[in-house]
């Protein structure tokens, strides 16, 4: 079974650098796993038919520090490149939550000075990333899928 917290500790060591999100990581890990959960489900309800591995998940209840917490798993092994096929999915969707933040979107509508500007080019930038994030997520769902044809229904 793969953890839940295996990716989510891929996307942060390999992905993103926010400063929110090493906050709410130091000052409460369970809140930090239930915010990054919602991405992480999206990405599975986005992906799930394109991978080799069952993206079914379950949920355990394990007692750390004599509090007991919901730990999330895939019932599968996942392979390295679904894995990193997910963290790119939880960039997205991190992304795509931070682009349409209600301050960044009222940043847009506000007067036209310098930091309205900057905010325009960053959320170009962002959407130029998202783009270039789903290229290389399709471009990695065809390599796993070429490299396990016969793990493919209807390729047996």
């Amino acid at each position: 079974m793969t953890s839940f917290e295996s990716i989510y500790d891929l996307f942060m060591v390999t992905s993103v650098s926010d400063y929110r999100l090493n906050g709410l990581y130091k000052n409460d890990k369970e809140a930090f796993y239930d915010f990054l959960r919602g991405f992480l489900t999206k990405s599975v309800f986005q992906f799930s038919d394109d991978f080799i591995s069952s993206l079914e998940f379950i949920s355990q209840e394990e007692v750390e520090n004599d509090i007991t917490v919901t730990r999330y798993y895939f019932v599968d092994d996942l392979l390295p490149l679904e894995k990193s096929i997910l963290v790119d999915a939880l960039v997205i969707n991190w992304y795509q939550k931070n682009t349409e933040d209600i301050l960044e979107m009222s940043s847009r509508i506000g007067t036209k000075d310098g930091k309205e500007n900057n905010n325009r080019s960053n959320l170009k930038e962002k959407n130029i990333r998202i783009r270039e994030l789903y290229s290389a997520i399709y471009a990695d769902v065809r390599n796993l899928q070429m490299a396990n044809l016969d793990k493919l229904e209807g390729w047996e």
